[in-house]
């Protein structure tokens, strides 16, 4: 009996990748649609930004957060309503998965690159040491970055599986993200503006999310909460440059 049900979970989890999870490797094939370029009238475009390595601050209980999804048997117990479970809100679909600070900072360069707020952008400290007179930098700080999942079976046990396949969720939950956000100016230790963005995100999961599971198109739900990230961040930036190019022409 035990071996039957381990078998029919490893089939059921084997078809529940969720749309909760994904990852890529090099920032032109990230999945992440970004906004269109801002339009900002009377607004001098800085030269380069330089995106410093995520520092990856979170507390170390959720940077041991599991990569993996895994099939709770105490949902087969009848009337179990739901396991939870904390994951990392990115899938290790390969063993040399990039880890999740250098996805972030992937995620950014690519917003902030379609921004178009920059002339130029880089990731090269060589290039940014090269070109320190013209380039900002942006200190990007991760505090927190989970998946809180609810699996559940609607207390059926194994039978409430199969209503998944009718179009009822696999779990409920949440995502939770927030990051710290510095700019420097060029050339310099002078912190321009800090800001926290802090955003949380309902994920809920269905079984046919991922039937065609690949890992160059099946993003995590970090992605679809990433555009009100960047919608903040691009705020940021704008606000920020805007009261710099003000404070220097009184000076």
């Amino acid at each position: 009996m035990k071996t039957m049900i381990s078998f029919s979970f490893l089939i059921i989890t084997s078809i529940i990748f969720c749309s909760c999870n994904s990852t890529d490797e090099n920032y032109s094939s990230l999945h992440y649609k970004p906004a269109p370029p801002v339009k900002i009238r009377k607004f001098k475009k800085p030269e380069i930004l330089y995106i410093d390595k995520v520092a990856d601050n979170r507390k170390d209980d959720e940077k041991e957060l599991s990569y993996t999804i895994n099939a709770d048997p105490y949902i087969l117990i009848p009337l179990w309503l739901w396991s939870h479970s904390n994951l990392n809100p990115v899938l290790r679909f390969s063993y040399f998965q990039e880890p999740l600070p250098l996805i972030i900072r992937g995620l950014i360069y690519k917003d902030v690159k379609a921004s178009e707020i920059f002339k130029e952008l880089t990731v090269s400290m060589d290039y940014y040491n090269h070109r320190k007179n013209d380039a900002y930098r942006l200190k990007v700080i991760l505090i927190t970055a989970k998946w809180s999942r609810n699996l559940t079976s609607y207390g059926l046990s194994y039978p409430g599986t199969i209503l998944w396949a009718f179009g009822l969720p696999v779990s409920y939950g949440k995502i939770y993200f927030k990051i710290n956000v510095t700019l420097y100016a060029p050339n310099s230790e002078k912190k321009l503006a800090s800001k926290i963005i802090s955003k949380n995100l309902s994920c809920t999961e269905w079984i046919y999310d991922q039937v065609n599971y690949s890992p160059p198109i099946s993003e995590f739900k970090l992605a679809k909460i990433f555009p009100e990230v960047m919608n903040d961040l691009r705020k940021f930036l704008i606000k920020t440059l805007k009261r710099q190019n003000a404070d220097n022409r009184i000076n």
